[in-house]
């Protein structure tokens, strides 16, 4: 799905430069969250094709979009990643 999407050479650079994942509340952790390399296949997904972000479809991605739409969201905010140009 995601590896179709991100082959394995770039996403071992990307990987590289991504801030490490926030540590995990001990008590009611929640849902485990997606991958980055997962979330990052829902972004590319909606900037290759040009599909709202609820239109992404969980069975090619991996992901639901608003899954990936709030990581670009968040890198974005933090300074990772700059916003994409549409």
């Amino acid at each position: 799905m995601s590896a179709d999407l991100i082959p394995d050479e770039p996403w071992d650079r990307i990987a590289a430069s991504l801030p490490p994942r926030q540590q995990r509340r001990h008590r009611y952790p929640g849902r485990l969250p997606v991958s980055d390399r997962v979330a990052l296949a829902g972004i590319i997904y909606v900037l290759r094709k040009g599909v709202a972000w609820r239109d992404v479809p969980i069975q090619v991605v991996g992901c639901f979009g608003i899954t990936g739409g709030r990581r670009l969201r968040d890198r974005t905010e933090a300074g990772v990643q700059p916003a994409p140009h549409h």
